[in-house]
């Protein structure tokens, strides 16, 4: 079956991030501080990445240099996770490194690995979701959402989730029905605004 993706928007508290360089700049305290006072770039690690920052007539940091660091950190953490593959905290940041990434399949190992150690992980539940959809794999991330719904039935994100499924299968009036419903139930919040949004988009006469 050909998916239809359409453009109702896949709950957006779902979208992974991917943080290159953090650059710590300095611990503020509660007073204000003049915002034009020069910066102490003494405070800042002597290491590869943030070196550029400190020295700046070396220039800025190019792209190369941000990837290794990336590459770096994810070889770390890789190595941190065959040693102590029980440590999910160390599991999942490489995991959301590696989906960002668009290693998605070895991130969906990972997680899954977490969900074995610890069934009640429904935030990892709705990460494994979202990649099942951006992967087009619609009947994985319908099972996905069921199997939250089962653990959290008044799960809002997953409710709306459901009419994003049946959007991206061209079931546009079917996904309609869902959000319509879910407006009805749970009034004045996030989830019922974003499902009035994505009625209108599939409403509109380019779809």
């Amino acid at each position: 079956m050909k998916i239809k993706f359409s453009p109702a928007v896949f709950y957006p508290g779902l979208v992974l991030v991917l943080v290159l360089a953090i650059i710590l700049l300095t611990s503020f305290n509660d007073k204000k501080t003049d915002s034009n006072k020069e910066f102490d770039h003494s405070t800042m690690p002597d290491d590869e990445i943030h070196r550029n920052f400190k020295h700046p007539d070396m220039g800025s940091p190019s792209k190369g240099n941000v990837m290794e660091g990336v590459k770096k950190q994810m070889e770390t953490l890789k190595k941190e996770v065959e040693q102590n593959p029980s440590d999910t905290a160390k599991v999942r940041e490489y995991a959301d490194l590696l989906a960002a990434g668009h290693y998605q399949e070895e991130a969906l190992m990972y997680y899954n690995h977490i969900i074995k150690l610890d069934p009640k992980r429904v935030d990892l539940l709705f990460a494994i979701t979202f990649l099942h959809y951006s992967q087009g794999n619609i009947d994985k991330a319908e099972e996905t959402t069921n199997l939250i719904l089962s653990k959290e039935k008044g799960n809002l994100l997953a409710q709306y989730n459901l009419g994003a499924i049946e959007a991206a299968r061209g079931n546009n009036e079917k996904a309609i029905k869902i959000w319509e419903e879910l407006i009805k139930q749970n009034p004045n919040t996030e989830a019922a605004e974003i499902a009035k949004t994505s009625i209108k988009s599939l409403s509109s006469p380019t779809n």
